[in-house]
């Protein structure tokens, strides 16, 4: 599928080479790529789909890019957070951009290389599943979202999956919790923190990732390491950290994701 997706757009063709020789992991690469087949094929989509569905999405964005240079503003301050986007489309960019582009590919990496062997585990956010497909399996992992497809359901008959909102449930009941992606969304992070530290057990891990200076329609918030640092102390200690940027050096905007493993403080 990747490679027939790469012959009906050039620009993407270009870009997987490029990922593609530059790789260190090929494994997280074929996986990801695996994952793609199997979303298209359960769905029926074409190469020709996918393709279109991510120069909507990359149309957008560079929209949206513009408007930051100028104003410094993100779409929703701006009251242009309106996006005709389907579900599937949005699914079909965030998979199939880990093959295209080096910040998505590097957080898939990291995700890929945590530690395995954790008995339970919590995932913030399904989407299109591909982040249950990367992390190692736990003896149990339960999955929290408002919706989860068909397809996804089928992939991961082991996970226990949660159409609602992660709000801690039971304290001390996972050894790690993933939201990756996910905070810049909320208007509130801080009261997912508060949930997350209590259903952590005793010095377990919060993998998460921050957006700095990335404009998406549908992010609530910009944030910054120094202040999420500051802001998460009380609760966690930080155990790694790693900068991933984007590669927008023609538009000068420092834009970049940063993963963290946050290890939970005893209150």
């Amino acid at each position: 599928m990747i490679d027939a997706i790469a012959q009906h757009n050039p620009p993407l063709r270009l870009q997987h080479r490029f990922l593609k020789k530059s790789c260190r992991s090929p494994r997280v690469l074929e996986a990801v790529a695996a994952y793609l087949a199997a979303y298209c094929d359960h769905g029926g989509i074409s190469a020709a789909e996918t393709s279109a569905a991510i120069d909507k999405f990359v149309a957008r964005y560079q929209r949206d890019l513009t408007a930051f240079q100028k104003t410094g503003r993100y779409p929703r301050e701006l009251g242009q957070d309106d996006f005709d986007l389907s579900r599937t489309e949005y699914d079909l960019f965030l998979i199939a951009s880990m093959l295209f582009t080096r910040h998505r590919f590097r957080i898939a990496e990291l995700l890929a290389g945590q530690e395995p062997s954790r008995a339970a585990a919590a995932f913030i956010g399904v989407g299109s599943g591909v982040e249950l497909a990367l992390a190692p399996r736990a003896r149990h992992s339960v999955a929290f979202d408002l919706s989860v497809s068909d397809f996804v359901r089928g992939r991961f008959p082991g996970v226990v999956f949660q159409e609602r909102h992660f709000t801690g449930g039971q304290e001390a009941a996972y050894d790690v919790v993933y939201a990756i992606e996910l905070l810049e969304h909320l208007d509130d992070p801080q009261a997912l923190l508060r949930d997350v530290h209590a259903a952590l057990v005793p010095g377990g891990t919060f993998v998460c990732t921050i957006a700095v200076n990335v404009p998406q329609f549908d992010h609530a918030l910009n944030m910054e390491a120094g202040a999420f640092e500051a802001a998460v102390s009380e609760l966690f200690a930080v155990r790694y950290m790693e900068r991933i940027p984007h590669d927008y050096r023609m538009s000068g905007i420092d834009a970049e994701n940063v993963m963290y493993h946050l290890e939970r403080k005893a209150k």
